[in-house]
């Protein structure tokens, strides 16, 4: 039976889109498969184009410009120790001979 029916489809198919062109320019003719249907009359949908779906712009962010601080040369910081101590007079005279003859080298 599926047989006779695909016959019969086809025969109208093959035939009516010669009337149907000369008749009327926007109506079209299919034969869908795999069930032989057939659609008379109507137009082939349009469809619209698909979406394109594009990445995310990609925003390169502003040149960091690196100003290095200023060089500042400062002297280094003088430290004094504490007061020496110096022990009386007479003392002192034996202490700083004793501590010249211990020497040598001298500096005069």
């Amino acid at each position: 039976m599926k047989r006779s029916l695909a016959l019969v489809a086809v025969a109208l198919a093959a035939a009516l889109p010669v009337g149907a062109a000369q008749a009327h320019g926007n109506v079209a003719i299919s034969v869908d498969t795999p069930d032989f249907g057939i659609r008379i009359g109507t137009p082939f949908p349009v469809y619209a184009p698909p979406v394109v779906v594009a990445p995310a712009p990609v925003y390169v962010p502003p040149p960091v410009i690196y100003a290095p601080p200023p060089r500042v040369i400062v002297p280094a910081p003088v430290y004094y120790g504490p007061p020496a101590f110096r022990p009386p007079g007479h003392y002192r005279k034996y202490h700083k001979i004793k501590h010249y003859r211990d020497r040598d080298w001298r500096d005069d």
